[in-house]
């Protein structure tokens, strides 16, 4: 029986849904919602791959969390990152009952088991327009280049769940630390979902600080093709350096990095 990737939230998470789902079945296939304000592309918009079906068939991993198997050699009690509650003090969901999940626990991860993602990772074909974006941008990385990725939670139109997110999970000053422990040699990669978080770090960095130049306005990206196109990009530019800089439980940090092979060093802020 075949099996569909159903996710329908942010594109970190779906990417998760259907790289577990390509694992779990040869033949996967991908159910792509349009959800306005959260991912209103088409999947062939982002990736290349024929997989997309009109109506889930088969079993549905909607997960947003890595398929593990029974075989997998991951001892009991592994998690350590998503095993029990966030800092907001809610459960995690999807929590392995013998608390195996390898989700955000970059390095920790058995070597066996990241090798295998890497590969399924390998097998997205990315949309070639997105593709040129990167490779284009991508030189304005050197060696002395850090990746980071900055989930601020300051949307434009806040609710509480946002403002929840934004005072128990982000912390700019924790970035700014982070990043005066490199030389002035380094120069930044920063994406974020906020304006005012760039301009914050332009201040205090100069012209140490690099940014991509999107196509599309940031507020706007989820709901838009060209939006989801530069996200992506993001993504993947943020994967190209050997640092990662990266937000608490944010999958978009996550993908960067199995993006990259998951050999980059990560530090959450």
């Amino acid at each position: 029986m075949s099996i569909t990737a159903t996710n329908g939230s942010g594109l970190g998470n779906r990417i998760k849904a259907i790289v577990s789902s390509m694992r779990l079945h040869s033949d996967a296939r991908v159910y792509w919602p349009k959800v306005p304000g959260v991912l209103s592309c088409e999947l062939s918009d982002l990736f290349l791959n024929e997989f997309e079906i009109a109506a889930p068939q088969g079993k549905q991993y909607s997960s947003w969390r890595f398929a593990l198997k029974k075989t997998d050699q991951i001892p009991e009690g592994f998690s350590l990152v998503t095993a029990d509650k966030d800092k907001i003090g809610r459960k995690f969901s999807f929590t392995d009952p013998r608390r195996r999940n390898i989700d955000l626990e970059f390095h920790r991860i058995p070597s066996e088991i990241r090798d295998e993602y890497v590969s399924i990772f390998n097998r997205l074909q990315i949309n070639p327009t997105v593709q040129q974006w990167v490779e284009n941008f991508s030189h304005n990385f050197d060696k002395n280049t850090v990746s980071v990725h900055i989930r601020s939670w300051e949307d434009q139109d806040p609710d509480e769940e946002s403002r929840l997110r934004q005072k128990h999970f982000f912390s700019l000053n924790n970035f700014i630390q982070e990043m005066y422990k490199f030389d002035n040699n380094t120069k930044f990669f920063v994406c974020s979902d906020s304006q005012k978080v760039i301009a914050k770090l332009e201040k205090l960095f100069y012209n140490r600080i690099i940014t991509y130049r999107r196509h599309s306005k940031l507020e706007t990206s989820r709901s838009t093709r060209i939006g989801a196109q530069d996200d992506l990009a993001e993504m993947l530019l943020l994967s190209k350096n050997k640092v990662i800089l990266g937000s608490y439980i944010s999958t978009f940090t996550e993908m960067a990095w199995w993006f990259g092979g998951a050999k980059a060093e990560v530090r959450i802020c």
